[in-house]
């Protein structure tokens, strides 16, 4: 992933020195005018992560096996939020420009008959309401997938503000034709995850034929009808089902089970659509896509000792290792950590089974039975020096994979020995979990209220 973020790097690098060149490598310029300098650099810079946005969340065959799925939206929330940074600096410092102040809020923040203008001013009002949807507001995820989709046509009213405005990219003929290069490469993502991804990534049919509720767990057996998924183990897929009570929303899970005819997934209740999913019809319908993921296939070719961490419904890719494995050794020294909120009735037993059989350490630990459990008092009764000799693989809720992150990282486990998958959607400020991407474009929101406010005051 790192390649990724140098690759975002360089081409941060590229717009500043060719923003320069522009300048005709003006120094001075930087200092004898501030505010402009930063009116145009925000602009190039947010527009430059802009459309890297779409290209790491294109879905393209290419990133699959260079950059896996729940990988590509990390960089994309990363990649998100320093464009929303560069582009609300953008018009900010716009505003500080114009005098009097009345007339920079009808100039940039008002349609009028300037299509560049207007362009420019349409892109802002949807991309902030991509910001406050996403980092403000506790939308059910259906709402919150809509107003992302929606809001993607962002990129239309951008690409003709930034090739239609009068800027240094109208009159520096390098600057213009490295954004037309970027430019295309995030239109052309958009457009293939738009029309081309759903009409080709969703070609493995299935039918239902086993739905069963424990708790909060429901298991999904599926049927194959044509084209069976052909996944390794640890892999998950996007699902759409074709149930009246479900709609035609698309949601990924990983596979618990995958075999010729049939595959089976296992969905934790934990919102509107995974409740409903233990209504779900047999017979229905399912479309799928994918394979998506290389979780398992790291810990099958793993030479090290493997110590898996799961929370909840993070089992499953572990699941579907370990029951495959029953007649195979993992390497020797591997073990299992297993937390659950409620007892777990419905797969761990079979764990237990696989894990006496495989001759694997299994620690289970329910909080509803024995209390809460503590990740740093559980490593503490390691030493650094076994820590040290595995490789960790770690699934579940966010909560538990940064702490056992941190937990291990401070103990002086290297970054690399530890993998782990994650998603987060609708990553909001609402979780309570704090992420840098989660104060940039909200501080900045606050940043430019007072300033407008500041000056309305003077006025």
């Amino acid at each position: 992933m790192r390649r990724f973020y140098l690759s975002t790097i360089l081409s941060l690098l590229v717009s500043s020195l060719l923003w320069f060149a522009a300048k005709e490598w003006n120094v001075s310029f930087l200092f004898d005018n501030p505010l402009t300098s930063l009116v145009q650099l925000s602009a190039l810079l947010g527009a430059t992560t802009f459309f890297q946005t779409f290209v790491f969340s294109s879905r393209l065959p290419f990133f699959e096996s260079a950059l896996p799925l729940d990988q590509a939206h990390r960089i994309h929330r990363v990649l998100g939020s320093i464009s929303a940074a560069g582009i609300i600096l953008h018009v900010t410092s716009l505003l500080l420009t114009t005098a009097p102040f009345s007339y920079g809020l009808t100039l940039y923040l008002t349609p009028g008959r300037n299509i560049s203008y207007n362009a420019g001013i349409f892109a802002f009002y949807l991309f902030l309401l991509l910001i406050i949807s996403t980092l403000y507001l506790k939308l059910p995820y259906h709402i919150w997938n809509s107003i992302h989709q929606a809001t993607s046509f962002v990129i239309v009213f951008a690409t003709i503000h930034i090739f239609t405005i009068s800027s240094d990219i109208s009159e520096f003929l390098p600057l213009r034709f490295w954004f037309m290069f970027i430019a295309s490469a995030g239109i052309f993502a958009w457009l293939y995850r738009l029309f081309i991804y759903p009409l080709t990534a969703f070609r493995h049919h299935y039918i239902v034929t086993d739905v069963h509720t424990q708790q909060d767990i429901t298991t999904i057996t599926l049927t194959t009808v044509k084209n069976p998924l052909r996944a390794t183990p640890g892999q998950f897929a996007f699902f759409q089902f074709e149930d009246k009570t479900l709609g035609q929303e698309i949601h990924p899970f990983t596979l618990l089970e995958n075999h010729e005819k049939t595959l089976r997934i296992a969905v934790k209740a934990s919102g509107d659509f995974t409740k409903k999913l233990a209504n779900l019809s047999t017979s229905s319908r399912v479309s799928v896509a994918g394979p998506h993921g290389n979780f398992g296939t790291e810990m099958l070719t793993a030479s090290k000792a493997l110590f898996m961490v799961a929370g909840g419904i993070g089992i499953t890719p572990f699941y579907h290792v370990l029951t495959i494995q029953q007649k195979k050794a993992l390497p020797a020294g591997s073990r299992l950590l297993h937390i659950t909120t409620k007892r777990d009735d419905q797969l761990r037993p079979v764990l237990e089974k696989a894990t006496i059989q495989l001759q694997l350490p299994y620690t289970y630990h329910s909080t509803e039975e024995s209390g809460k459990f503590s990740l740093t008092h559980y490593f503490s009764s390691f030493q650094a020096k076994e820590l040290h000799q595995y490789l960790y693989f770690l699934c579940g809720p966010q909560s538990l994979i940064h702490e056992t992150k941190n937990i291990l990282l401070k103990s002086g486990v290297p970054a690399s020995q530890i993998h782990y998958e994650e998603f987060a959607f609708n990553d909001s400020l609402i979780s309570g979990k704090f992420r840098l991407h989660h104060v940039i474009s909200p501080t900045l929101l606050a940043l430019l209220a007072v300033i407008l406010w500041l000056f309305a005051l003077k006025q």
